[in-house]
């Protein structure tokens, strides 16, 4: 668990990127979007137009997602940026339980790791957060992705009767033997934005409970070919 603040994240810009050259198209797309939000004047406190200047001129990355949706970037400045990412992990893995197809479930998880990119960016540039807290924040988006399609496919291999659940067992891959361990930077909660996730996946055949007729070990293989 990350530590809380009472302050929202703006209010705690302690440094930002630095502009440059490019500035005045910087200034020209920070105007775009104060014009269509409702809390625009946030986007002209000192410390918060400091820090976007430098990223909508710095990173094109952030600045399409600045720019996709600003009312969510408003959100953000004005948010605690912890209890915000806790919030969102749960609704995530709370909605992934409700989707049936893989599409969806894609959808919902690419939403999420756009919200989380843009909500760390701004805490790691701005001061806010150490680099410790960035990565474990970033470990932890990767550890919720795993869990909801991990969840996902077993779901889905209960519908279909391959795996004989018990009545009632919504969590049916915590009892399932199948264990996604997670290795290098993901495993020791050092991922960083560029980091690949480099994963080994274990199975008890003693936990298996396919339906009679199915091989074991070709479950588990297209399984996780399905989960990576």
């Amino acid at each position: 668990m990350i530590e809380m603040s009472g302050a929202p994240l703006w209010q705690r810009i302690t440094e930002h990127p630095l502009s440059g050259p490019g500035v005045a198209t910087a200034e020209a797309r920070l105007a775009d979007m104060k014009a269509v939000v409702a809390n625009g004047g946030l986007l002209d406190e000192p410390k918060a137009r400091a820090q976007l200047l430098g990223m909508l001129e710095g990173s094109p990355y952030l600045s399409a997602l600045m720019l996709r949706d600003p009312d969510r970037l408003v959100r953000l400045l004005d948010c605690m940026p912890e209890s915000q990412f806790e919030i969102w992990r749960s609704e995530m893995l709370a909605e992934a339980t409700t989707v049936s197809a893989t599409d969806r479930l894609m959808a919902i998880l690419r939403n999420f790791k756009t919200n989380v990119a843009l909500l760390a960016a701004l805490a790691d540039l701005g001061g806010v957060w150490p680099v410790m807290t960035v990565t474990s924040v970033l470990t932890r988006t990767a550890d919720a992705a795993l869990e909801a399609s991990v969840r996902f496919l077993f779901a889905r291999a209960v519908e279909r009767g391959d795996w004989l659940a018990d009545p009632g067992d919504v969590v049916p891959e915590k009892s399932s033997g199948y264990i996604v361990l997670a290795m290098g930077k993901h495993g020791a909660f050092e991922l960083n934005y560029s980091s690949d996730i480099d994963l080994i996946i274990f199975y008890d055949l003693q936990k298996c409970r396919l339906k009679a007729g199915l091989e074991q070990q070709l479950f588990y293989v297209r399984m996780t070919r399905e989960l990576v």
